[in-house]
Parts: C-alpha cells; sequence; structure tokens
C-alpha cells in the first residue's frame, strides 16, 4: 500500500468520519501550547480527543474504554516518538520513505498511514485497537521540536 498523498484535481478523495482522536505526544510536547492548541482544536470541530504519551499505554480497547478512538495524532518522528516509530516500524517502506523525503524537503512532515485493517473487521464487540496499526495514524513531526510545533500549527 502506497502512501497517500493529495489528491489532483481529478482524483476522487476518501472521506471518514472522525469523532474520537487519541493524540500521542512525546515528553518533551505533552504539555506544549502547540499540542493543545491542537486538542482544543480538534473539539471545536466536533471531535473529542485524549492526550496521551508515546511511551504510555494506548486507549481503544472496549472492556476499558466507553468510546474507542478512530484515529491516532502522532506528534514528533520515530526519533522522539516512540508509538511512531512502532506505527513505521510495521508499515511498508513507503511510509518512512514519505516522512523522510517531507522532512528533508521542508522540515516538516505530514503522513496518513492507513489502518492495516479495514474499520469491518476491526470494530467488535470484542475490539481491541491498541496496536500501531490498528487504526488510521497521523503523523504530524519536524526536522526538531521547532519545526514539530510549526508541522502541528499548519495541521
Amino acid at each position: 500500500m502506497a502512501p497517500q498523498r493529495d489528491a489532483g484535481e481529478d482524483e476522487p478523495r476518501a472521506a471518514r468520519a472522525i469523532g474520537v482522536a487519541e493524540v500521542i505526544a512525546p515528553t518533551d510536547l505533552e504539555h506544549d501550547q502547540s499540542v493543545r492548541d491542537l486538542v482544543i482544536a480538534l473539539a471545536r470541530a466536533g471531535v473529542t480527543s485524549t492526550l496521551s504519551r508515546h511511551d504510555g499505554s494506548r486507549a481503544g480497547i472496549l472492556t476499558l474504554d466507553s468510546n474507542l478512538p478512530d484515529v491516532r495524532i502522532c506528534v514528533g518522528g520515530p526519533n522522539t516518538n516512540w508509538f511512531t516509530a512502532r506505527v513505521i516500524g510495521e508499515s511498508e517502506s513507503a511510509y518512512a520513505a514519505e516522512l523522510e523525503r517531507q522532512l528533508a524537503t521542508t522540515g516538516r512532515a505530514r503522513v496518513w498511514v492507513p489502518a492495516a485493517l479495514p474499520l469491518a473487521e476491526t470494530w467488535r464487540p470484542t475490539a481491541d485497537l491498541r496496536g500501531p496499526r490498528m487504526l488510521p495514524v497521523l503523523i504530524v513531526a519536524g526536522a526538531d521540536a521547532s519545526e514539530t510545533r510549526r508541522a502541528i500549527d499548519a495541521a
């Protein structure tokens, strides 16, 4: 599966409703104003979000969570965010290449990594969506913390 890029005018775009997001931030950006602004922007758009640490437990097991996330947003690249590293590590190499290409070109990156399985196969009464590829992931990263903040602001 190749990375999804911005569609041209004659290419259809996929749509998926997002009601709940898990924002996963590295420890140094966990309480950063740009991450807080992202969570506020999601709320203003009607998306409930949970901010969690990259090295902490994940939301997504129906026996423990009252509502499951639809998507994860990983703040920071694989060098600063452990969960981003897991997502990239379990994905086709094209996603890592696209992340590196964007970082090298602009110093910032936004890469959408789709879930490994279709929604109909994962959303079950016994759902456990904690794995790195169980949900789609938007990686928002920068070459450094300052560029990561700029990437968040642009997202």
